[in-house]
């Protein structure tokens, strides 16, 4: 059972850190000021001074202080390129089209805030996890829901689809890794991982199907995805790692974490290549090009970059927004990017120019600070 506390505190300048930390039970708004009772999701915390101080009239309506705070707003884009799903309002998932932005469906069935998206190889099959520790798997022919998978003990965050399509991995706050089959009548549980202290973050699979790599706050681990077996600890990050990517040729791995910085490493040895600098917050979220020349970093700094994979350097940094950006994916053609960040806003962009295209989900809640200043570079 994890710990609860409770705090109050008149500023609003802290909610973007909260995100990968705290799971918000409550939110109380009285004449002190906002009171959020939560239990962490994080050894430690990082300090941060208030910003500006908000009387009890000025803070939002304490529901949408909590939808936000568990919103982590995951977005996707299919195989083929021509779709975009992303986590919306009362704990819906959305999708649109990618050229029209038209809107094609809402899918609901989650009791609680969604964490985490997926979609098989074959693009059929959207699968969907959250607070309320359940894997759904839907039907994206008919909208349909096809299964419900059960197992895990606490919110489940991170999950990974094998490139052929017959396994799903799961992972999150109880520390454990799932293996899921998924050919046959109906998904069975094959495989429990064990071996990570701190709660799970983010998982991939090689393109050869042969390497699991999970990620966490205490490490990142390589296993072995036909034998299910250990076979290398990166350590690195300082305040966990939050995302990783794996090259298209399977050679290296790239990683961000609390830190503000993105580690580069050789799958093969587990040595450390390259340390990329340039966040002035977490690294929320990382993605790769198809020919893996362009790495595509988001963070809790308000900002997207794309980095030359050769020299390491910064190409361009996209418009700052007014809201932390949780989640990044790439079109299979490399060309657009979507991003989802807080209070459920879709947003696509042209990887080449850093435009941005269109807005796909719903502004920022009201009475939220559309800037942070405490997380501004000092």
């Amino acid at each position: 059972m994890v710990p609860s506390c409770q705090f109050v505190h008149g500023s609003l300048g802290w909610l973007p850190l909260l995100t990968s930390m705290l799971t918000v039970i409550s939110v109380v708004t009285s004449e002190a000021g906002l009171a959020v009772h939560v239990a962490p999701r994080h050894r430690s915390f990082l300090p941060i001074s208030a910003n500006r101080e908000l009387p009890p009239s000025d803070l939002p309506p304490s529901d949408q202080v909590a939808r936000l705070l568990n919103s982590h707003a995951s977005v996707i884009i299919s195989p083929d390129g021509t779709m975009i799903a992303g986590v919306s309002h009362n704990n819906q998932i959305k999708r649109w089209h990618l050229d029209s932005g038209r809107e094609l469906q809402a899918l609901s069935g989650h009791r609680l805030p969604i964490l985490s998206l997926a979609i098989s190889p074959d693009g059929h099959t959207l699968i969907s996890s959250g607070h309320d520790q359940i894997i759904k798997l839907w039907d994206m022919d008919t909208g349909r829901e096809r299964a419900i998978l059960r197992g895990h003990t606490n919110w489940v965050e991170a999950l990974a689809v094998s490139p052929d399509g017959q396994f799903l991995v799961s992972g999150g706050g109880d520390r454990s890794l799932k293996i899921w089959q998924l050919t046959g009548n109906s998904p069975v549980l094959v495989s429990t991982l064990n071996g990570h202290r701190d709660p799970i973050t983010a998982l991939a699979i090689t393109h050869d199907g042969t390497r699991l790599i999970s990620a966490s706050w205490d490490e990142i681990r390589v296993w072995n995805f036909l034998t299910h077996t250990l076979e290398i600890v990166l350590a690195g990050h300082e305040l966990g790692c939050n995302t990783i990517a794996i090259s298209p040729d399977d050679s290296f791995l790239v990683s961000g974490g609390g830190d503000r910085l993105i580690k580069v490493w050789n799958l093969k040895t587990g040595t450390l290549q390259r340390t990329l600098s340039g966040h002035a917050f977490a690294v929320s979220s990382i993605t790769l090009t198809p020919d893996g020349s362009t790495l595509v970093s988001a963070s809790q700094d308000n900002t997207i970059k794309t980095w030359d994979m050769r020299t390491g350097q910064i190409v361009r940094t996209f418009p700052r927004q007014t809201t932390v950006i949780q989640s990044i994916a790439i079109s299979p053609d490399g060309k657009y990017l979507a991003s989802g960040g807080w209070g459920e806003v879709i947003k696509l962009w042209d990887v080449q120019t850093g435009k941005e295209l269109r807005t796909l989900a719903a502004p920022p809640l009201r009475g939220l600070p559309r800037r942070n200043p405490a997380l501004e570079p000092i």
